[in-house]
């Protein structure tokens, strides 16, 4: 059935390339196709209109579509489509001030987190709150710890390095220790432990 819906899809958007004036479609229409497209997985769609030049940093109901696509969990193929044809890795959105990578490491995605690393993502933006990345991420490994009693745990009770690796991307990219204070809060002294973060 998902295939079919993709070719009609596909057949459409190629139809309506051929037969709209040369805007093809207005910006806020495009934006709202590439929204549900992000939201139902439809890759090729979200290729389609990216390549139209469809705007990757506009929000629709407050979201940008990298932001949507990573707090939809949706595919690695989608993310890199739209890092790849320009979508900001450091875009905040308007209520929090989030970016990418904050959501990506509250999911302890590692492989968001590569894909946004390796795209150019920062870590010393901080939110409305004031807050940064490793703050973010702090509550993430503070919520596993209260969940299974230890960080490398996931659902199935088998052992996941996600949370070390994320740790390791994390203080890679990260440039100036200043930018690492959030982890050091009072609250994620059993974080530091498991992850083995000691203060320089």
């Amino acid at each position: 059935m998902k295939a079919i819906q993709t070719k009609i899809s596909f057949i459409l958007l190629i139809f309506s390339a051929t037969v709209l004036p040369s805007e093809r479609i207005l910006n806020a229409e495009a934006s709202q196709r590439l929204a549900r497209a992000i939201d139902s997985g439809n890759s090729i769609e979200v290729e389609i209109l990216a390549k139209w030049g469809t705007e990757l940093n506009q929000e629709v109901d407050g979201l940008p579509p990298l932001y949507r696509a990573l707090n939809t969990d949706a595919s690695a193929e989608i993310i890199n489509i739209l890092l790849r044809h320009g979508a900001d890795p450091n875009a905040q959105e308007s209520e929090w001030g989030s970016t990418p990578l904050m959501i990506a490491t509250s999911k302890l995605n590692e492989q968001y987190v590569k894909l946004l690393f390796e795209n150019g993502a920062v870590t010393y933006t901080q939110g409305n709150d004031g807050k940064t990345v490793f703050y973010h991420f702090g509550i993430a490994c503070k919520g596993r710890i209260e969940k299974y009693g230890r960080i490398n745990i996931d659902d199935k009770n088998r052992k996941d390095p996600s949370p070390q690796n994320i740790k390791r991307l994390l203080f890679k990219y990260s440039n100036d220790d200043m930018q690492k204070n959030d982890i050091f809060d009072d609250c994620f002294k059993e974080v530091r432990k498991e992850l083995g973060i000691v203060e320089e």
